[in-house]
């Protein structure tokens, strides 16, 4: 399932952020045999205070786009899983 999480997640910055948005990603390995792995989205839509909560079922990051809010709390799933 992580090439789904990887594109679904950079489908989800470039359809809010534009085809221009910038996605830092980064990688770090903290010695017990596993990865971690940062995406940073640069988008512009999404205000400081939402952003802890993003990853939230039914969250809208901005009152721009109409959706249900359940992409990014599904991506947060499956990587938990």
């Amino acid at each position: 399932m992580l090439s789904t999480i990887f594109s679904d997640i950079m489908a989800n910055c470039i359809k809010f952020g534009g085809c221009d948005v910038e996605i830092p990603l980064s990688t770090r390995f903290p010695g017990d045999g596993t990865v971690e792995i940062s995406i940073t989205d640069m988008g512009r839509d999404i205000t400081d205070p939402a952003k802890e909560g993003i990853f939230d079922r039914f969250m809208q990051g901005s009152e721009k786009h109409r959706s249900y809010g359940l992409g990014l709390h599904i991506m947060k799933m499956l990587v938990e899983a």
